[in-house]
């Protein structure tokens, strides 16, 4: 097939399944606004990326349009259902599969009734709708009577795979933009209470990724006395993220929002078999078996995350357990492979070619 795919060439999602598409043998052009140009080149050279000229979405619908007259593709796969779904839906090209990603379901239409109509017209233009979680394809279809397909973001289980390691310390990880939602505020309360109720336990917390409050955070672990064992690395290379969870023995994610909607980190840090440590938000709750492969604590409650840190960081074994059970969940359910032929499948269907 040829697949125009149009979504954010800055994205790691966007460019593996653009390098996934491309792997399979399709021909891939990927649209992508100027501003969401890909600072890592990971773009494989077989797929072809255009940058829109103009700022912001609905001022490029000419430029889409020409390339796609161009390149004619036998489907457009626009991902992210307000931005860059207005865009295709203004680029009026058919079949059009629309992939929904989170915030722009569950965020964007409770700002406004007018913000809710707009997500309604473009998933009603749209031929298909993907979604990469379950619990996410239920909140779509609030705005459309479509079904839509679910089309996780999985692991290459070659890459993202356990590596066992001997020391005593028991290494916490946190690894997401450090914003709001994300929690991290709260990781460090919660690990501030676990080094006063355990002194005994010899815990420290990695924290891997940069964002607006990454300073608000180191002050914050200064403020509650864990600096000595909390260390910010920083943003890492996605190349690079399985040798950051490679060194975690318990992986953390204290999402605050619902619009956490899939957990990638999460389910990357289960294939390389660590046990997880989740908020209650929709996403993480899906990946998460609770006592099987980590444990769900309420959102934004550091008291019930203390509690579960200490319950892994104390025992060994269960960390073991859960970890092998983690890693062969992910082998089940998040395989890349199968979730790109899942992807393959629906756009096929889509530009009736199956």
């Amino acid at each position: 097939m040829k697949i125009a795919l149009l979504s954010a060439a800055n994205s790691v999602h966007t460019v593996k399944i653009a390098n996934g598409l491309a792997g399979l043998g399709h021909a891939v052009a990927l649209y992508s606004l100027a501003a969401h140009a890909d600072p890592d080149n990971a773009v494989d050279p077989a797929v072809t990326v255009t940058y829109l000229p103009k700022k912001g979405y609905a001022a490029n619908a000419k430029a889409l349009k020409q390339g796609l007259a161009a390149f004619g593709p036998d489907v457009l796969y626009a991902h992210y259902a307000t931005g860059y779904g207005t865009l295709a839906r203004r680029a009026a090209f058919h079949p059009t599969v629309l992939a929904v990603w989170g915030s722009d379901v569950y965020d964007f239409p409770r700002k406004s009734p007018f913000h809710a109509a707009l997500l309604r017209r473009n998933l009603a233009f749209a031929d298909a709708v993907f979604s990469t979680s379950r619990c996410m394809a239920r909140r779509t279809m609030q705005y459309t009577a479509k079904q839509p397909l679910v089309t996780p973001f999985g692991v290459d289980l070659n890459v993202f795979r356990p590596q066992p390691h001997a020391r005593g310390q028991v290494c916490i990880g946190f690894l997401k933009t450090i914003a709001p939602k994300y929690g991290l505020d709260v990781l460090l309360r919660a690990f501030a209470q676990l080094t006063r109720k355990r002194p005994d336990l010899d815990v420290t917390l990695s924290v891997y990724g940069d964002g607006p409050k990454a300073g608000a955070m180191q002050a914050l672990s200064r403020t509650l006395g864990v600096a000595e064992k909390v260390t910010f690395f920083g943003r890492v290379p996605h190349a690079d993220v399985p040798a950051a969870l490679q060194t975690m023995d318990i992986f953390c994610a204290p999402s605050t929002l619902n619009s956490e909607s899939f957990g990638v980190a999460a389910v990357e840090a289960m294939a390389c078999g660590l046990p997880c440590v989740v908020s209650d938000v929709d996403g993480l709750q899906e990946v998460t078996r609770h006592g099987e492969t980590g444990l769900t604590v309420p959102r934004r409650n550091a008291d019930a995350l203390c509690d579960a840190l200490i319950k892994l960081a104390e025992n060994g074994g269960l960390r073991r357990t859960m970890g092998q059970a983690a890693r062969e969940r992910a082998a089940v359910a998040y395989d890349w492979q199968n979730n790109l032929r899942t992807i393959e499948r629906g756009l096929a269907k889509a530009a009736g070619k199956q």
